[in-house]
């Protein structure tokens, strides 16, 4: 089943996704470099993403 992803980039471009996973949003979008940033519901969650693939999930105070 689908979800609903908002990503978005260092320069605050926003694009909504909808992908099984957020490895896959991030595949889907083709996110080259950067934090992307999902939001669910009150909480955000950070990744760091290189050549369109999670590098790894940012801790909040890397944020």
């Amino acid at each position: 089943m689908n979800t609903t992803f908002n990503l978005c980039d260092d320069s605050g471009n926003v694009v909504t996704v909808n992908a099984a996973s957020h490895e896959a949003a991030a595949r889907q979008y083709r996110f080259n470099g950067g934090v992307a940033v999902w939001k669910e519901g009150e909480r955000s969650l950070r990744f760091e993403v290189r050549n369109g693939e999670i590098a790894r999930r940012l801790q909040e105070d890397e944020a």
